[in-house]
Protein backbone atom coordinates (compact mmCIF):
# COMPACT_ATOMS: atom_id res chain seq x y z
CA UNK A 1 0.00 0.00 0.00
CA UNK A 2 1.36 3.39 -1.00
CA UNK A 3 0.53 6.38 1.17
CA UNK A 4 1.07 10.02 0.27
CA UNK A 5 0.98 13.12 2.41
CA UNK A 6 -1.46 15.80 1.35
CA UNK A 7 -0.92 18.96 3.31
CA UNK A 8 -0.44 18.03 6.96
CA UNK A 9 -3.96 16.98 7.87
CA UNK A 10 -5.04 14.37 5.34
CA UNK A 11 -3.62 10.98 4.48
CA UNK A 12 -4.15 9.78 0.94
CA UNK A 13 -4.02 6.07 0.36
CA UNK A 14 -3.73 4.22 -2.92
CA UNK A 15 -6.56 1.72 -2.54
CA UNK A 16 -6.45 0.47 -6.13
CA UNK A 17 -5.33 -2.96 -4.93
CA UNK A 18 -8.47 -3.24 -2.84
CA UNK A 19 -10.90 -1.60 -5.23
CA UNK A 20 -9.79 -3.74 -8.16
CA UNK A 21 -10.07 -7.05 -6.34
CA UNK A 22 -13.03 -7.37 -4.03
CA UNK A 23 -13.88 -10.46 -2.05
CA UNK A 24 -16.55 -11.19 -4.64
CA UNK A 25 -14.49 -11.85 -7.76
CA UNK A 26 -17.57 -11.82 -9.98
CA UNK A 27 -18.14 -8.13 -9.19
CA UNK A 28 -15.65 -5.68 -10.64
CA UNK A 29 -15.76 -2.07 -11.80
CA UNK A 30 -18.18 -0.48 -12.58
CA UNK A 31 -20.05 -2.33 -9.78
CA UNK A 32 -20.10 -0.60 -6.38
CA UNK A 33 -18.85 -3.66 -4.47
CA UNK A 34 -15.10 -3.08 -5.03
CA UNK A 35 -15.39 0.49 -3.72
CA UNK A 36 -17.41 -0.57 -0.69
CA UNK A 37 -14.84 -3.26 0.13
CA UNK A 38 -12.03 -0.69 -0.08
CA UNK A 39 -13.94 1.60 2.30
CA UNK A 40 -14.51 -1.25 4.72
CA UNK A 41 -10.83 -2.20 4.72
CA UNK A 42 -9.72 1.41 5.16
CA UNK A 43 -12.34 2.16 7.83
CA UNK A 44 -12.92 5.38 5.91
CA UNK A 45 -15.66 7.83 6.78
CA UNK A 46 -14.98 10.57 4.21
CA UNK A 47 -13.91 9.76 0.70
CA UNK A 48 -13.17 11.54 -2.52
CA UNK A 49 -12.07 9.11 -5.19
CA UNK A 50 -9.83 10.02 -8.12
CA UNK A 51 -9.90 8.05 -11.35
CA UNK A 52 -8.68 8.19 -14.93
CA UNK A 53 -11.14 5.73 -16.50
CA UNK A 54 -14.90 5.96 -16.92
CA UNK A 55 -15.21 2.59 -15.14
CA UNK A 56 -13.37 4.07 -12.12
CA UNK A 57 -15.82 6.95 -11.98
CA UNK A 58 -18.90 4.76 -12.55
CA UNK A 59 -17.86 2.37 -9.76
CA UNK A 60 -17.32 5.21 -7.30
CA UNK A 61 -20.62 6.88 -8.21
CA UNK A 62 -22.47 3.54 -7.92
CA UNK A 63 -21.18 3.37 -4.34
CA UNK A 64 -22.56 6.87 -3.70
CA UNK A 65 -19.15 8.52 -3.38
CA UNK A 66 -17.66 11.73 -4.76
CA UNK A 67 -15.58 11.25 -7.91
CA UNK A 68 -12.91 13.43 -9.51
CA UNK A 69 -11.50 12.57 -12.92
CA UNK A 70 -7.94 13.25 -14.08
CA UNK A 71 -7.14 14.00 -17.70
CA UNK A 72 -3.60 12.59 -17.72
CA UNK A 73 -4.72 8.96 -17.68
CA UNK A 74 -6.51 6.77 -20.20
CA UNK A 75 -10.04 8.21 -20.21
CA UNK A 76 -11.21 11.12 -22.31
CA UNK A 77 -12.52 14.18 -20.44
CA UNK A 78 -16.02 13.82 -21.96
CA UNK A 79 -16.18 10.11 -21.02
CA UNK A 80 -15.20 10.89 -17.42
CA UNK A 81 -17.88 13.59 -17.17
CA UNK A 82 -20.47 11.28 -18.79
CA UNK A 83 -19.59 8.59 -16.22
CA UNK A 84 -20.34 11.01 -13.38
CA UNK A 85 -17.08 12.79 -12.52
CA UNK A 86 -17.89 15.99 -10.64
CA UNK A 87 -14.90 17.64 -12.30
CA UNK A 88 -11.81 16.68 -14.32
CA UNK A 89 -8.40 17.99 -13.25
CA UNK A 90 -5.65 18.64 -15.79
CA UNK A 91 -2.66 18.73 -13.40
CA UNK A 92 -1.52 17.49 -10.02
CA UNK A 93 -1.67 21.08 -8.77
CA UNK A 94 -5.29 21.41 -9.86
CA UNK A 95 -6.08 18.08 -8.20
CA UNK A 96 -4.43 19.26 -4.98
CA UNK A 97 -6.54 22.44 -5.00
CA UNK A 98 -9.74 20.49 -5.72
CA UNK A 99 -9.07 17.96 -2.95
CA UNK A 100 -8.15 20.77 -0.56
CA UNK A 101 -11.43 22.53 -1.24
CA UNK A 102 -13.51 19.37 -0.95
CA UNK A 103 -11.79 18.19 2.20
CA UNK A 104 -11.78 21.73 3.65
CA UNK A 105 -8.02 21.93 4.09
CA UNK A 106 -6.76 25.40 4.88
Amino acid sequence: MRTWRFSTRVRLTDSSKWSSHSRTPTEHKPAATPQREALRRLSANAVVSVGDLPSDIASVRAAGLAAIGVSWGYGARSALIDAGAECVCDSAEELERELGARLRIT
